[in-house]
């Protein structure tokens, strides 16, 4: 279970057959913003994906926790609040031109609560940079 407020996420797992996660607090957001670029040059609408890392069993029910972002005229994107989780952030390109879509690895991210992520990518033939 993942709760949100304004200051802050909880997260609480119940195992099977119990449904009393005892006291919960808040714990503050960290956030996630980068600059983006192919080959040394910016990309504009690049879209990117933040997802929660964790292990999901298919038999039991799940919240899909993504987040998008699109790459600005900057080429910067920002998640301004995202839960202090592992994450993976993946940068998919394109189409343009005769290309099709193109993706960047997963990166991973492992932060902590109130901390700010800062990523300076540039995608260069499958991987980052």
């Amino acid at each position: 279970m993942l709760g949100r407020a304004q200051s802050g996420f909880v997260f609480a797992e119940f195992p099977e057959g119990q449904h009393d996660a005892g006291t919960l607090r808040l714990r503050p957001w960290a956030s996630v913003r980068a600059q983006f670029r192919d080959a040394g040059h910016p990309v504009i609408g690049a879209t990117v994906l933040l997802h929660p890392i964790r292990i999901d069993y298919l038999d039991l029910p799940r919240i899909d926790g993504m987040m998008r972002a699109v790459t600005d005229a900057g080429r910067r994107f920002q998640f301004p609040r995202v839960p202090a989780v592992p994450l993976s952030v993946r940068i998919y390109l394109g189409p343009w031109k005769d290309e099709g879509f193109r993706s960047g690895p997963s990166v991973p991210l492992d932060l902590q609560p109130g901390q700010r992520g800062e990523l300076n990518a540039d995608f260069r033939g499958g991987e980052i940079d």
